[in-house]
């Protein structure tokens, strides 16, 4: 692994950390890699958004954490949404990261499994739907996919559920 990403959610955060310490990586915080709906107050509190922690406290958790440069000074904004809106968000971070990674560079990205299937669709080129086929990731499930850097449809290699 050439690099490692996160999304900003505190699970996600912690997640990064050994692995970032163990690879001797820093963990480059992506804002729009976070799980359906970001934070919110739940169905209890009638999904009022609810504001992310900020560099430090996240930091806190991960040493390695690089901030987004443009959140600096600032807590990350929990990212609340309607919950049709991951799937265009997915595509958004995949081509994001194939601009960054155009070579041979092997990327890992710590995120959520929702959203992790939502990236797989987008990788595969599939429709931005919630019908079958669907990726249901567990947690710490895994899943490698090979994406030509000229934006062509990638391919899933494995999932490990």
């Amino acid at each position: 692994m050439t690099h490692l990403y996160t999304n900003l959610m505190l699970r996600a955060v912690q997640t990064a950390a050994p692995i970032a310490a163990r690879l001797n990586l820093p963990a480059h915080g992506i804002e729009r890699a976070y799980e359906y709906g970001g934070l919110t107050t739940g169905p209890a509190g009638g999904f009022t958004p609810v504001t992310g922690g900020d560099h430090a406290s996240l930091s806190a958790h991960c040493p390695a954490l690089i901030w987004p440069a443009h959140l600096t000074g600032h807590p990350w904004d929990g990212g609340a949404e309607a919950w049709e809106e991951p799937h265009a968000r997915a595509t958004h971070v995949l081509n994001d990261l194939r601009a960054r990674h155009p070579n041979q560079d092997r990327v890992a990205l710590i995120t959520h499994h929702d959203f992790a299937g939502a990236l797989i669709r987008a990788a595969l080129g599939w429709a931005a739907t919630d019908t079958p086929p669907t990726f249901h990731l567990a947690h710490l499930g895994t899943a490698l996919l090979n994406l030509p850097a000229d934006g062509r449809v990638g391919g899933l290699e494995w999932l490990n559920r």
